[in-house]
């Protein structure tokens, strides 16, 4: 059984000769993580959206995935804190946003990104 439903608005990044290329509406995933990391996605998600629609005048829109890793992955996927169908979704969609699940010593090196491809300052 999946329980990510990707946005059907929204297009993957991909790499064409060893360069990402970043549609103007990407489809970018994240993870809310434990602990305060939900309210804080939660916020972080709300301010890149309102700066990315800013600056680029409504042309651009970042659609976000949801992925499941953690606390609300074991829920989900029978006790699984990092499943594969997480694992397949961030290979998939190659750009991954996160709050750093605190309890789960795994999680600590994989790395925080950046948004590719997106300039928020002129």
């Amino acid at each position: 059984m999946t329980h990510l439903d990707y946005p059907t608005a929204g297009e993957k990044l991909c790499i064409e000769n060893g360069q990402l290329q970043v549609p103007d509406n990407p489809i970018l995933g994240f993870i809310k993580g434990d602990g305060i990391g939900p309210d804080v996605m939660h916020a972080c998600l709300r301010v890149w959206d309102s700066a990315v629609a800013q600056v680029y005048a409504r042309q651009r829109k970042i659609y976000w995935q949801e992925l499941f890793m953690g606390e609300a992955a074991a829920q989900r996927y029978q006790g699984a804190i990092f499943p594969e169908e997480t694992r397949q979704a961030l290979k998939d969609l190659i750009d991954l946003l996160r709050h750093k699940p605190s309890k789960n010593a795994e999680f600590e090196n994989i790395t925080d990104s950046k948004f590719f491809g997106f300039q928020l300052t002129h």
